[in-house]
């Protein structure tokens, strides 16, 4: 009988033990997950900025033509009334006002407005204040006019000829009249 109390109690103290022990494990574990959390995000990140880099450098490839400056957006307007971001790219990099900002992949940006040492504004296409000589063309002809910015992140071409046969998700392309933008050597899809 001695032997079965002395067995309960070493049995309770066993067991105190070992919630002690499963307490240090789940902290070691809640640790362990927080660290594989914050590496898979930084994984994440990593593998965000090797498929812009990609679309950057198969972009840069297909455009000899134009002299590419990779930049990151480090700031925009918050409000939504200025259409605008800004970029880590300034004046000692060599970025002037009127230059053409595009995305890694190559889709009309907008282009900058000022510039200061390390950053530039850029003004983005949508903006109501902004325009550019445009182009659509189709299997069917050409349609030109001047794509304005509208509120609300679109552009609009209002002088499309009559007779031109648009269809809506056609590509809308710079065509470098104006002296603005280059003329688009890849599709730039805007709606319309």
């Amino acid at each position: 009988m001695l032997t079965q109390r002395t067995d309960t109690v070493f049995d309770f103290w066993s067991t105190i033990g070992q919630i002690g022990q499963l307490r240090d494990e789940n902290d070691r574990l809640r640790k362990e997950v927080a660290g594989l959390r914050q590496q898979n995000a930084e994984f994440g990140r990593a593998e965000t900025e090797n498929v812009t880099m990609r679309a950057q450098l198969k972009y840069a490839q297909a455009n000899p033509q134009f002299t590419l400056l990779p930049a990151s957006v480090v700031g925009k307007d918050l409000h939504g009334l200025d259409d605008y971001v800004e970029i880590d790219r300034g004046t000692l990099d060599g970025v002037l006002p009127q230059m053409t900002v595009v995305s890694p992949d190559g889709y009309l940006v907008g282009r900058i407005l000022n510039a200061a040492e390390r950053r530039a504004r850029v003004l983005i296409v949508t903006n109501p204040s902004s325009s550019v000589a445009a182009v659509i063309a189709n299997a069917d002809g050409q349609a030109e006019d001047v794509a304005d910015g509208r509120v609300h992140g679109k552009l609009r071409m209002r002088n499309i000829p009559q007779n031109a046969k648009v269809k809506v998700g056609e590509d809308v392309l710079t065509s470098g009249l104006g002296g603005n933008f280059p003329r688009a050597s890849r599709s730039v899809s805007w709606p319309l």
